[in-house]
C-alpha cells in the first residue's frame, strides 16, 4: 500500500474506494481495508463502497451459482452500518461537508432501499457519526438518487453506459469467442457535450475494459482506448465538475478504477502503455483550477419577460453573474424582480436607443476590463410586429439557456480554443439573403476588420441577437468607431438601423479574429446557416 499511496500522490490522485463485501454479517476480501484502516502511517484519503450483490462465479460464466448470498434485514442493515462505522470514524475517510462518504454499488437489490438509508441515517446520528453522505454507483440503473434517500449518484463506465457493439467488424476474434466488443471512443465523444442531470453526479470515467480474465471466451472488451484520448475525456469531466459543483467537496471524478486488473480496468502502469494513464491523469488534472468567469447579460426592456428568462437560471452554475440593463422607467419593477436571486448581479441604466444591441457592447467593455471568459448574451424579446414572438424568444431561450445546450457550449469553449461564438442552428441565417437595408454600413465596419468584402456574404449572423461567445472574440467591436450617440432612438424599426448592423457584423467581428462560429445543439460542427428563416 505505501508504494501505491505514493505512485498515487505524485499523480494526482486525491484518494482510493475501497469495494467492501459484506453477506449477512459474513465478510469477504477484507485483509486489505483491514490493514489500510489498522495502518495510520497510510496517509491517503479513503472510502468505502458496499458491493452488495450476491457472491457468484461470475469469472466462468456460472452467474447463477451462487457462493454466497445477501441477507437483507432490518436487522442487517443495522449490523452492516455499525461495521462500517469502524472505517466512517477514521481521520482518513473521505468526508462532504464534513459528512461520512458511503456508497452503495447496487441499491435496487435492497428489499426496501428507503428503509435502509433512514436505519444508517438514523444509526449514525444516534451513535455521534452525526450526518452522512450517501451515493450510489450507477453501475445497472439511473434513478434519481433522491428515489433512494441517497445525496448523489456516480457514474460507473463501461457498466450501464450503452455504447455501440462492434464485434462484427473485428475480423480478428477466435472461432470460440461468444463475447461482445465495443467501441471505447463513443464514452469519450460523450464527454464533449455533457447531459446536464437534475441531480448530484459525480462524473467518472475509465481508462478501458476487458474482462477475459473471469469471463474467458464470453468476455466484453472494450478497443480503441488511447492514454490521450482518456486523457482529454478527463479534462472534460474536470471542466465540467469545476463549472456545476457548487460545493468544493463535491469537485470529485471517479476513475474505474485503481487496479481491477482482471477486468482490464487500471491505472497502475503496465507493460503495454507504462505509466501513460497515470500521466495522462496528471496532466488532465492540471487545467484551471477555478470555475471560468461567465457573463450573462440581460437586457430587461420588458419586465414581464424578464420572469421566463429568470426560471433557467436555477439550473446555471451559481458563480455566474448578471449583468442587467434596462430603462430609467423599468429600473424599479426590474430591479425588484432582481432583488431575491441566488446570483451576484449589477443593473445598469440605458437609454432606449439601439435595442439590446447598444446595452451589450456597454456590458462588453466592462467585460474585457474585468478579465471575463465568456458571456451569454439574452433579451426580453417580444417582437410585437410579429404573431409568432413568442415562439421565437422561447426558441431563442432554450437554444441559449436550456441547461444541456448552457452546458454543452460552455464545456465547447473550454475545451476548444478556436471556437468564438455559439448560438442557435435554427437561427443562423444567410448573410447575403438577410443582410437587408444594412450593407453599406456593414460594408464599411468590416473592411475596418480587415475583412475581405467578397467573403462577407459567405456567412451569416444569428438572428434575434442572442447566443454565447468568448469576450476575447468581440474585443474588436470596441475598437471600431461606434459612439452611444450613433444608436437611433427607439422608433418601432424592424430593419436598417445600427443595431440592426451590428447584429450581422457580430459574426464579422469572431471571424476577423480567427475564431470559430457553432451551433449550441452541435457545438463542435462548423456553422451553416439557413437560407430560409421561418421567423423572417
Amino acid at each position: 500500500f505505501a508504494k501505491q499511496i505514493e505512485l498515487a500522490k505524485s499523480y494526482g490522485i486525491f484518494g482510493f474506494c475501497f469495494y467492501y463485501y459484506w453477506f449477512g454479517g459474513k465478510r469477504l476480501m477484507q485483509k486489505a481495508i483491514e490493514g489500510y484502516l489498522a495502518n495510520d502511517k497510510l496517509d491517503h484519503p479513503f472510502c468505502l463502497c458496499w458491493a452488495n450483490e450476491n457472491w457468484t462465479r461470475r469469472w466462468d460464466g456460472l452467474d447463477a451459482d451462487i457462493l454466497i448470498a445477501q441477507d437483507h434485514s432490518p436487522e442487517d442493515d443495522l449490523a452492516c452500518i455499525a461495521d462500517l462505522s469502524r472505517y466512517i470514524k477514521d481521520k482518513r475517510y473521505i468526508r462532504i461537508n464534513g459528512r461520512p462518504l458511503v456508497l452503495v454499488y447496487r441499491p435496487s437489490l435492497l428489499p426496501d432501499p428507503a428503509a435502509t438509508t433512514f436505519r444508517w441515517r438514523d444509526w449514525c446520528r444516534v451513535n455521534g457519526i452525526g450526518e452522512i453522505y450517501l451515493a450510489y454507483t450507477q453501475s445497472f440503473e439511473h434513478e434519481d438518487p433522491r428515489t433512494y434517500g441517497f445525496d448523489a449518484a456516480i457514474e460507473f463506465p463501461p457498466n450501464n453506459s450503452g455504447i455501440p457493439e462492434i464485434s462484427d467488424q473485428i475480423v480478428e476474434k477466435t472461432p470460440e469467442f461468444s463475447g461482445q466488443i465495443y467501441d471505447w471512443r463513443a464514452l469519450v465523444d460523450r464527454s464533449k457535450s455533457y447531459t446536464r442531470s437534475p441531480y448530484t453526479l459525480f462524473r467518472s470515467v475509465c481508462p478501458g475494459w476487458d474482462n477475459t480474465a473471469r469471463k474467458k471466451s464470453n468476455a466484453s472488451i472494450l478497443v480503441n482506448n488511447r492514454p490521450e484520448s482518456y486523457e482529454f475525456w478527463l479534462k472534460n469531466a474536470v471542466r465540467e465538475t469545476v463549472l456545476y459543483a457548487d460545493n468544493p467537496d463535491e469537485k470529485i471524478i471517479f476513475v474505474n478504477a485503481w487496479n481491477e486488473w482482471a477486468e482490464g480496468a487500471h491505472l497502475e502502469p503496465d507493460i503495454v502503455n507504462g505509466y501513460g494513464y497515470l500521466e495522462a491523469t496528471r496532466r488532465a488534472i492540471e487545467i484551471r483550477p477555478s470555475p471560468p468567469r461567465i457573463a450573462l447579460i440581460i437586457h430587461a426592456f420588458y419586465p414581464d419577460v424578464l420572469d421566463e428568462i429568470l426560471t433557467y437560471l436555477d439550473a446555471l452554475p451559481r458563480t455566474i453573474k448578471l449583468f442587467v440593463t434596462t430603462t430609467i422607467d423599468k429600473k424599479e419593477e426590474v430591479g425588484f424582480k432582481l432583488k431575491n436571486l441566488l446570483y451576484p448581479y449589477e443593473l445598469f441604466i440605458v437609454e432606449n436607443k439601439g435595442r439590446d444591441v447598444l446595452p451589450f457592447l456597454i456590458i462588453l467593455k466592462k467585460l474585457v476590463e474585468f478579465n471575463f471568459d465568456y458571456f451569454v448574451k439574452i433579451h426580453t424579446k417580444k417582437s410585437p410586429h410579429r404573431e409568432d414572438g413568442a415562439l421565437w424568444r422561447q426558441e431563442l431561450y432554450d437554444s441559449v439557456l436550456g441547461v444541456d445546450a448552457f452546458s454543452r457550449s460552455i464545456l465547447s469553449l473550454e475545451c476548444d480554443r478556436s471556437i468564438g461564438l455559439i448560438g442557435p442552428e435554427k437561427h443562423f441565417v444567410t448573410m447575403d439573403t438577410y443582410i437587408g437595408a444594412n450593407q453599406d454600413r456593414l460594408m464599411k465596419f468590416a473592411a475596418e476588420l480587415g475583412m475581405d468584402a467578397g467573403n462577407i456574404f459567405e456567412t451569416g449572423f444569428f438572428a434575434g441577437t442572442m447566443f454565447i461567445g468568448r469576450v476575447q472574440a468581440l474585443e474588436p467591436l470596441l475598437m471600431l468607431d461606434i459612439k452611444d450617440e450613433d444608436f437611433e432612438s427607439e422608433d418601432g424599426q424592424i430593419d436598417g438601423t445600427l443595431a440592426h448592423v451590428i447584429e450581422r457584423l457580430i459574426s464579422l467581428c469572431v471571424l476577423s479574429k480567427r475564431f470559430r462560429i457553432t451551433f449550441s445543439e452541435t457545438p463542435y460542427n462548423d456553422a451553416s446557416f439557413k437560407t430560409v428563416y421561418d421567423f423572417a
